[in-house]
């Protein structure tokens, strides 16, 4: 049902231009396509879910950019997962620790069949056992061959699985754009000071992350020797946190140095035929 508190504005008259005024102040860039969609959103019977193209294909940049803390994260921690699964998928190195176990078996079983070769040939007592140690090893080396070839099968499969896992949480996210955006917008209209509008510093600091810590995860799993520091990475529960902590922190405090000052565009007092909102 459409918001007791929160009316949606009317087809026309002072109201609906006031409305416009104010969503055009919040959104800033793309103000006109924001205004649709809000006034989509707030005018609904039921619930409406306007798709958000840019942030299809932006994702975490995008909720980055409009201020969507939540959805940035929501974004980025769909995107890793998929990220790191197109990587080993595509990597090629599947399966290294069998293959790695099979060449080093085949290394035995040849220097064992040596062994049986030299004792058959002085009539040595255990050359028989030495010939059966050597064929015993040969069939591990053959089976783990085997598990790694099988392994490398999967390659493709995991890249296609990492695919459709980003291609969904994209879609999530440009589902769930709009609305997190309008309700920020509703939290804005009493709390002005709230930062708004599009922030390219805040969208490049993010893209910067994203790729860095994107590429650096997509390395560690798929590499076939990654190095012993970022081996032990995911396995240091403290560096989550406080990596996490970091960037809430940089995210929030570039947002208010960079916001658009408002003084000269803020609206004093209530705005006729507007309520005012408490989120």
């Amino acid at each position: 049902m459409t918001r007791q508190d929160d009316p949606a504005p009317p087809a026309g008259g002072d109201d609906a231009g006031a409305f416009r005024q104010l969503v055009m102040s919040f959104a800033g860039p793309n103000a006109a396509y924001y205004v649709r969609v809000f006034g989509r959103i707030r005018g609904a019977v039921g619930t409406a879910w306007p798709f958000n193209g840019a942030a299809l294909l932006l994702g975490p940049v995008w909720a980055a950019a409009r201020g969507c803390l939540l959805l940035f994260w929501i974004a980025f921690l769909i995107d890793l997962p998929a990220v790191v699964g197109i990587g080993v998928g595509l990597a090629g190195n599947l399966g290294g620790p069998e293959q790695a176990r099979a060449e080093r078996l085949v290394r035995q079983a040849t220097a064992r069949a040596e062994q049986a070769a030299q004792a058959e040939a002085g009539g040595a007592d255990n050359a028989a056992g030495l010939k059966s140690s050597a064929a015993a090893l040969q069939r591990a080396a053959d089976a783990a061959a085997e598990k790694a070839q099988a392994a490398r099968r999967q390659g493709p499969l995991i890249a296609a699985g990492g695919l459709l896992l980003l291609l969904a949480g994209r879609l999530l996210c440009g589902a769930l754009a709009n609305r997190m955006l309008q309700r920020r917008f509703a939290r804005w209209r009493s709390e002005r000071n709230l930062r708004h509008g599009l922030s390219m510093p805040l969208a490049a600091l993010a893209g910067l992350f994203c790729l860095f810590a994107y590429g650096l995860t997509a390395y560690r799993f798929a590499a076939a020797a990654p190095p012993a520091w970022l081996a032990a990475a995911p396995s240091n529960r403290d560096w989550h946190g406080r990596a996490a902590a970091v960037l809430d922190r940089t995210l929030l405090t570039l947002g208010a140095r960079v916001a658009v000052p408002l003084a000269h565009r803020r609206v004093e007092g209530p705005v006729p035929g507007v309520p005012r909102v408490s989120v």
